[in-house]
């Protein structure tokens, strides 16, 4: 017996891991949905996501990156406030 071709042996094993809060819901939707296991249903949400047209829209790197900047510095000094003072 022949091995197979490497074209002809596609098996594509992915780790996935999941969002805390999506972690809850995937949970929930295969506690009240017991014949389909998490494999399935991660095939069928890529076969589906990939299947169906987006309305995906790419984000503006500028503005996205000067609002979450300026919160990330303020919110870096309060929690970090007494190490700054200390530096001094």
């Amino acid at each position: 017996m022949t091995k197979p071709a490497p074209s002809e042996h596609k098996l594509h094993r992915v780790s996935v891991r999941l969002d805390t809060d999506l972690e809850t819901n995937v949970e929930q939707w295969l506690e009240k949905n017991p014949g389909i296991h998490l494999s399935r249903l991660i095939n069928l949400a890529i076969r589906r996501f990939i299947s169906e047209p987006q309305t995906l829209q790419p984000v503006s790197v500028k503005s996205a990156k000067e609002t979450t900047v300026k919160r990330s510095i303020k919110k870096m000094m309060r929690q970090h406030q007494d190490m700054l003072d200390k530096l001094k």
